[in-house]
């Protein structure tokens, strides 16, 4: 997805230098560079220097950003989104509470009334 957005590809010249790399890597030789090739197939060769492509693009991109040391305000905004929430709840189960009591008062009048 980086590489199409970037538009990163491989060239003949770093498809030719990334696949001398790699069969010297596991031990081929130029002679051999050819099994090494028909071994792995040219896409997955592509594949694997194309990822290491938009890794190093990544590492040259990325911008570091230092996280401020603010705990202690992180801290009270917590605190205080936590007591609105509770606050919240019990002004609800009160509310619910008090409407409960008030149906019932409903239904005993109700009662009376019907005697």
């Amino acid at each position: 997805l980086v590489a199409d957005k970037k538009k990163l590809n491989i060239s003949d010249k770093e498809y030719q230098i990334g696949l001398k790399r790699y069969a010297s890597t596991s031990g081929y030789t130029s002679d051999t560079l050819a099994q090494f090739e028909e071994q792995y197939g040219e896409d997955i060769i592509k594949n694997s220097l194309l990822q290491e492509k938009v890794a190093a693009y990544l590492a040259k991109s990325c911008v570091q950003v230092e996280q401020e040391d603010d705990t202690s305000e992180t801290g009270s905004a917590a605190s205080e989104d936590s007591s609105s929430s509770e606050n919240s709840n019990s002004s609800e189960n009160s509310s619910s509470s008090e409407n409960s009591d008030a149906t019932q008062d409903n239904a005993d009048t109700a009662e009376e009334s019907a005697e």
